[in-house]
């Protein structure tokens, strides 16, 4: 286009009088081809000088070569400048209104254009998500993403972002503590222009609309008449989250030294609760915490109808403690939240709950659909629970942990790599060192204290010098697993297993994952997966394909 109109040079040695003398072209012939020259000028010279007023003016060129009227048709899909000036109009909204600090800033204003004005209406640009406001916004194209698989996008139309909420959001209701402060969610901006090019005059202003859109509300959206699909960049907000969330830090202290870690065992919402989704609950496993999911919630949270319709929980728990204590605080803060979320049980969804575990976090998640009778309370003492003397706290921490039913809002559930009859490596020496460099919860040692008063009323099999660590509880001849096989699961759950071999894959299964053998993930009558690899299965690409074909099964019951 340049060498057409003779300004190759003019661009060369003054590149904002050449825009202008195309612009004065397209007036009179070829009008969307130029278009498309002037989006494309306007936003190399903003990414040579750092000009907002030009990337502003690539986004309008780019629009109305799209979706403008002109004497030329529309390009279509299979025409190379489609797509170039799609990402030249999301580039340029995203350096529109980005501030000297990288921060994007959707405010309503009067801009210059290279040639005009442009009158910006932001009255829909802000962001609610399940009734919490987001006010802070950065590009996500403006990020490096290191450390997961692939980086998942939707494209479409419009600036990817990194939405976060502010402070006083999350203070204002209860329901908001288990959206943690790190948490950033994608989001979508895009600048609807109003005006035609012939609008676009030094003398007159053209108005625009700024409006954000989540993912969880919408993925596409209407412009000029056509419905298209939004930009959203998934990987950017899930890599911004974990890396300020402090987990990486967690996985062995919250094995060995949970009390000294920050961190309370409780439910973590990546999203804020919004009635009519349903709820999947990740479990991590031993000397691990909610990261180990990062690559399973990146491929999963771009797949749309999961994203739609399934809101992502993690528990975040210390891995060393007695798995019944865990479980006991699984349990509590799945009941907390559903109550608190929904105390007139009029949301199905919240009802209608899968919950995954990893490993040890699998046997969480087993007692979580388990109904115990007398099974574990037998491998502690010979008398009622009733009948004995305890501190308050003590009996509470007793009957929760070793008494309690399924999880009526339970449907589903997915056992990955969990060692059902222990592992084989929790009875050697590894193990030994493992167990003896754990140092248990406070609460964990007040509770042993309490209960070594009752030595005459104690089963002569429990060890009153050391309360067993989650190491101890997996060793296959420990009584804990002896009372968790004898304890049944509901019948009224989907069960399923992701079982991970080293070998063996084919034929017979047989082997372990270098942790786990088969033998102890097997149980009879369950859905069954196997993936070839080691322990730590939960990334693997197999097992993101099973769990994504398990929950798109489970919501399309």
């Amino acid at each position: 286009m340049l060498r057409r109109a003779d300004l190759e040079g003019e661009w060369e040695d003054h590149p904002t009088r050449a825009i202008e003398k195309l612009h004065a072209l397209a007036r009179k012939r070829d009008e969307r081809p130029r278009l498309f020259a002037l989006a494309e000028l306007c936003y190399l010279h903003a990414e040579d000088t750092g000009s907002r007023s030009h990337a502003l003016g690539a986004a309008v060129y780019a629009y109305l070569f799209l979706a403008g009227e002109a004497e030329q048709p529309r390009a279509d899909p299979f025409d190379s400048r489609f797509r170039v000036a799609v990402d030249i109009y999301n580039r340029g909204v995203a350096g529109a209104f980005l501030d000297r600090h990288g921060a994007f800033r959707p405010e309503a204003s009067e801009r210059k254009l290279p040639i005009g004005t442009l009158r910006i209406d932001a009255e829909r640009a802000s962001l609610v998500v399940g009734g919490m406001r987001f006010s802070r916004f950065q590009p996500a194209d403006e990020f490096e993403v290191h450390g997961l698989r692939a980086r998942t996008r939707t494209t479409g139309m419009g600036a990817p972002l990194v939405a976060r909420a502010a402070e006083s959001a999350r203070a204002r209701e209860t329901r908001y503590r288990y959206f943690p402060p790190s948490v950033a969610l994608p989001a979508t901006a895009v600048l609807h222009v109003d005006g035609e090019f012939e609008d676009l005059r030094a003398s007159r202003a053209i108005a625009a609309r700024l409006e954000l859109y989540s993912p969880t509300d919408t993925r596409s959206v209407d412009v000029r008449g056509v419905e298209v699909p939004l930009e959203i960049d998934h990987s950017v907000p899930l890599a911004v989250t974990l890396a300020e969330s402090g987990f990486f830090d967690f996985d062995l202290g919250g094995f060995l030294w949970k009390d000294d870690t920050g961190f309370e065992n409780g439910l973590l919402m990546l999203e804020p609760y919004q009635p009519g989704k349903v709820p999947v609950v990740f479990v991590h496993g031993t000397a691990s915490s909610p990261a180990a999911w990062a690559e399973t919630l990146n491929e999963l949270r771009s797949d749309p109808v999961i994203a739609a319709r399934c809101q992502i929980w993690l528990f975040l728990y210390g891995t060393g403690a007695p798995i019944a204590l865990s479980a006991a605080d699984l349990r509590a803060a799945l009941e907390e939240a559903v109550t608190t979320l929904d105390p007139e049980h009029t949301d199905d969804a919240l009802h209608d709950m899968v919950m995954i575990g990893h490993s040890q976090g699998g046997l969480l998640t087993r007692m979580a659909i388990t109904s115990s009778g007398e099974h574990f309370w037998r491998g502690l003492s010979k008398v009622p629970l009733a009948e004995l003397d305890l501190k308050p706290v003590t009996r509470d921490l007793l009957k929760r942990s070793h008494f309690f039913e399924p999880l009526p809002f339970v449907t589903r559930v997915v056992f990955v790599a969990t060692p059902h009859r222990g592992s084989f490596l929790a009875r050697g020496l590894l193990g030994w060192v493992t167990a003896s460099l754990v140092t248990l919860p406070a609460r964990s040692i007040e509770l042993a204290e309490d209960i070594a008063k009752l030595s005459p009323f104690l089963n002569p099999d429990f060890d009153l010098d050391e309360l067993p660590t989650s190491v101890d509880n997996m060793d296959p001849e420990h009584p804990f697993l002896a009372a968790l096989a004898a304890a049944p699961m509901s019948d009224a759950v989907a069960k399923h297993s992701i079982i991970a071999l080293i070998d063996g894959v084919d034929g017979v299964p047989d082997g372990s994952d270098g942790v786990v053998t088969y033998e102890s993930a097997h149980l009879d009558g369950v859905s069954e997966e196997i993936v070839e690899s080691f322990h730590s299965v939960q990334g693997h690409p197999r097992t993101i394909d099973v769990l994504r074909r398990i929950l798109r099964n489970h919501l399309g019951r």
